[in-house]
């Protein structure tokens, strides 16, 4: 089967004063889905923050979801990470 990226591709990048790792698993049938991971300061533990149920056709797209996911969450928290509820 041809790819467009390695089985999992994987890409770290800051938003926000956060560091998040997003990543497009690929999943037994072929497809890939979006995970999101962050480093929860100030012990920069490795969190999840969302495995998405989402299905892509490559790893490429599931990955831009994830940083995409990424980003709608921290704006969500109006940066601090924190729900404003």
């Amino acid at each position: 089967m041809a790819s467009d990226a390695p089985l999992d591709s994987m890409a770290e990048f800051h938003h926000g004063g956060w560091t998040f790792v997003c990543s497009a698993e690929q999943l037994p049938d072929g497809l890939y889905h979006p995970v999101v991971r962050y480093r929860c300061p100030p012990s920069n533990v490795l969190r999840t923050l969302a495995i998405e149920k989402d299905r892509y056709g490559s790893a490429s797209e599931a990955l831009l979801a994830a940083k995409e996911r990424a980003v709608a969450w921290l704006d969500e928290r109006e940066g601090d990470g924190r729900s404003s509820d």
